[in-house]
């Protein structure tokens, strides 16, 4: 749903994240999470940016991939 898109790009990386991924695993800080055509394609440390991408540096920011459009209350 396009209304709930800030961002409207088909390749996109985000920067220096804290990625929260739902796994009971510990977060994990300055992650770069790269989303092709709406859809997570790796999440790490080491990747490599692909050219063409737009790029949102996340620095002091949390992600939480996969959680859309659910009704939370995380604060």
């Amino acid at each position: 749903m396009k209304i709930f898109v800030s961002v409207d790009a088909p390749l996109i990386a985000l920067t220096h994240a804290r990625v929260i991924d739902g796994s009971e695993a510990p977060p994990q800080d300055d992650q770069t999470v790269i989303i092709s055509n709406g859809l997570i394609q790796s999440v790490g440390t080491a990747l490599t940016i692909p050219a063409g991408a737009k790029i949102l540096d996340l620095q002091g920011q949390t992600v939480l991939p996969g959680l859309v459009r659910l009704h939370d209350h995380l604060l």
